[in-house]
C-alpha cells in the first residue's frame, strides 16, 4: 500500500468506514485508475494531424464506476500545432514512430 493509499484508508476509518467497505472502495478506485490511463492514452492526439500539444477547457464530466464504456470526456480542446478544434474524446491514441503502430 502506498502512502496515498494509507491517507485514505485512514481518512475512511476515522468516518467509520467498515474492512469491506474500504477494501471495495480501494478495489473501484484501482479499477478507475487504470481506466483514467488507458483512457487518457486513447485519446491523447489531436485527430487531425496526430499532434499531442494542446489546450483544453477544465470541465469535470462525472466517470460512473463500472460504467467506463460511457464515459466520455468533452473538454473543449484545441491543437497545438494545427489549431483543430475538438473534444478531448474525438482525440486519437499516439503513434509508436519506431513501428508505426498505435
Amino acid at each position: 500500500m502506498d502512502e496515498d493509499e494509507k491517507i485514505i484508508v485512514t481518512h475512511l476509518k476515522n468516518r467509520g468506514f467498515t474492512e469491506q467497505e474500504i477494501k471495495d472502495f480501494l478495489k473501484r478506485e484501482k479499477e478507475s485508475k487504470a481506466f483514467r490511463k488507458k483512457y487518457r492514452e486513447d485519446h491523447a492526439c489531436c485527430p487531425k494531424c496526430g499532434y499531442d500539444g494542446h489546450s483544453t477547457t477544465l470541465v469535470a464530466f462525472v466517470m460512473v464506476h463500472g460504467e467506463y464504456d460511457k464515459y466520455k470526456d468533452r473538454n473543449d480542446c484545441v491543437c497545438s500545432q494545427c489549431g483543430d478544434k475538438h473534444i478531448a474524446h474525438d482525440r486519437v491514441p499516439l503513434k509508436n514512430e519506431e513501428n508505426g503502430k498505435e
